[in-house]
């Protein structure tokens, strides 16, 4: 039997009997289920970030030498912190969970949404058909 290949992008190709990812194989019969989301921003880190930059920088400001060296350590680690969570923000990752009737589970992450969105339409209609 002749395979057609539905969608092929990014080490991913989706064939009319088989779903190839990261160099393993999966029949289109094993799976249950197909999930497009946006992975979820982790807020009590974001917040937890921001207290302890504020903290950090009331401690700048106290002009005491260990406040100084203690408040300059922690804005620049969670300034660090607060950058990539921004980065997450304005740029987030969507993934297309893809789970199987064995139990297992493989997440395919992308940041290009139209990518993610193309990979799961493709992969639920193979599945239907």
């Amino acid at each position: 039997m002749d395979d057609q290949i539905l969608f092929e992008s990014g080490g991913v190709v989706v064939t009319s009997s088989k779903l190839v990812h990261g160099g393993n194989y999966y029949p289109l019969q094993s799976i249950k289920s197909v999930v497009f989301f946006k992975e979820p921003l982790d807020v009590k880190t974001l917040a937890i970030n921001i207290v302890v930059a504020l903290a950090g920088l009331y401690g700048i400001f106290t002009f005491k030498t260990f406040c100084l060296i203690g408040g300059l350590i922690a804005v620049s680690i969670c300034g660090f912190n607060l950058y990539t969570d921004y980065k997450d923000i304005t740029n987030p990752t969507f993934v297309v969970a893809v789970t199987f009737h064995s139990g297992e589970s493989i997440y395919i992450k992308r940041r290009d949404m139209a990518w993610a969105q193309k990979l799961h339409d493709t992969l639920h209609d193979a599945m239907m058909s």
